[in-house]
């Protein structure tokens, strides 16, 4: 990620729009299947457990119970039974979208259901509850990456367009991978200018975070899901963005200040999440451990 030194410009699109992005963040594990559940969970990644994770509410419902709507669109093979509280929308892999063809469909097809949502909401209701929207991408999950973009949103070539990457070069690898950022990147654009939209009247506010990274042939070793105690850093070292608006700034009395210089010198985790959503929607529980909360140093008195 551009935003995190890269020397690509993997992120023309959110380059200008203010994100707040935490520089150095470790994932719970190396594969969706582990980290999505933990990430979620309160249990911190030392020791958390899937049976312990399952018996306990996440923070989904425990959002859910303080009154906020959630809802969950799943376009990445399944929400490992985090939203089974929650409303959940699968996305369905036909080719009546222009988005899908047949097999799997681009995030964008979050973007425009997100879109949809939000002005059902108005149009029926005349406003929009207190809520959380999730969208699960797929993002640039592999071997086969050049199935995450569209072929005109490809920014770098020549890019390897197979799932043997053992018959692709280097940069091949590299080129497709970065693709799929750029193309990320242009689906934050979008949800933020989605978001802007409504300013105005409502408290906006946008997070994107991986639940694990990629290994692109570093040291012989591709893809994910090796095991955490041997992983690269390329596994376990993911984004984390935040888009912040003036207007969600002044509302939950916010230091941007502090929190770009938190992002760029302080480390954070999976673990922090389940702590900083509680306080993005004020929600007090004795759960809450303020010292995860990655807001609490930045609160204006």
């Amino acid at each position: 990620m551009a935003h995190n030194g890269y020397a690509r410009n993997t992120n023309p699109y959110t380059g200008n729009l203010g994100i707040v992005s935490l520089q150095h963040v470790t994932s719970c594990g190396t594969a969706t299947a582990h980290s999505l559940p933990c990430m979620f969970s309160s249990l911190p990644q030392q020791q958390y457990s899937r049976e312990q994770a399952n018996a306990q509410d996440n923070i989904l419902d425990i959002l859910g119970y303080a009154g906020v709507d959630i809802t969950w669109y799943e376009n990445d093979g399944g929400d490992k039974a985090i939203a089974r509280n929650v409303t959940k929308h699968e996305i369905a892999n036909d080719n009546r979208s222009p988005f899908c063809d047949g097999t799997t469909c681009y995030d964008e097809i979050l973007v425009q259901r997100l879109s949809q949502q939000l002005k059902q909401q108005v149009q029926t209701e005349g406003e929009m509850s207190n809520q959380l929207i999730v969208l699960h991408t797929i993002g640039s999950h592999g071997p086969t990456y050049w199935r995450r973009y569209p072929a005109e949103q490809e920014a770098f070539s020549p890019a390897c367009r197979r799932s043997d990457l053992q018959h692709c070069t280097d940069e091949e690898i590299v080129n497709v991978y970065d693709n799929t950022l750029v193309y990320t990147d242009y689906l934050l654009s979008l949800i933020i200018t989605q978001l802007r939209d409504y300013s105005e009247h409502y408290n906006v506010a946008m997070l994107y975070i991986s639940d694990h990274g990629e290994s692109l042939g570093e040291k012989g070793v591709y893809l994910h899901g090796t095991p955490y105690a041997f992983a690269p850093k390329e596994q376990t070292h993911i984004p984390w963005f935040m888009w912040l608006p003036e207007q969600y700034l002044e509302a939950t009395q916010l230091d941007y200040s502090c929190l770009q210089n938190r992002a760029k010198k302080d480390a954070f985790s999976h673990d922090n999440l389940f702590h900083s959503l509680l306080a993005m929607f004020n929600v007090k529980t004795h759960l809450k451990n303020e010292k995860l909360d990655i807001f609490s140093q930045c609160r204006i008195e």
